[in-house]
């Protein structure tokens, strides 16, 4: 049996973005990096990257991007002002462990607006 606590959508890809399992962008898409998953639960963590409009932290469908130690983090921090306007470019990472839409490995981000 999949459903095992996580999303079947993210083994299918979304239709609102377009994103595929097993498939990756060839050009930066905007994004909004809305904060840090601080949840606790196993599955839970990493920033969260949403491709909607709606910047509000849990509210919109978001995957999730974890930064491995000493991994390139473009500029992008605990410390941040979220909400972020980025464009990424970003690969599906495949994952048995996601709270979320799925697991994100980015590849390049651009910071294009911060909040204050």
């Amino acid at each position: 049996m999949l459903n095992a606590g996580f999303k079947i959508g993210s083994l299918r890809g979304n239709r609102q973005t377009g994103l595929g399992y097993g498939l990756k962008t060839k050009k930066m898409q905007n994004a909004i990096i809305t904060g840090f998953d601080a949840r606790r639960c196993l599955c839970c963590g990493g920033f969260m990257v949403t491709f909607s409009d709606n910047p509000t932290p849990y509210e919109a469908d978001y995957y999730q991007w974890r930064i491995a130690h000493n991994g390139p983090n473009f500029g992008v921090s605990h410390a941040s002002n979220f909400p972020l306007r980025v464009k990424i470019s970003f690969q599906p990472k495949t994952s048995d462990c996601i709270a979320s839409l799925g697991e994100i490995t980015v590849t390049e981000l651009e910071i294009v607006a911060q909040s204050e």
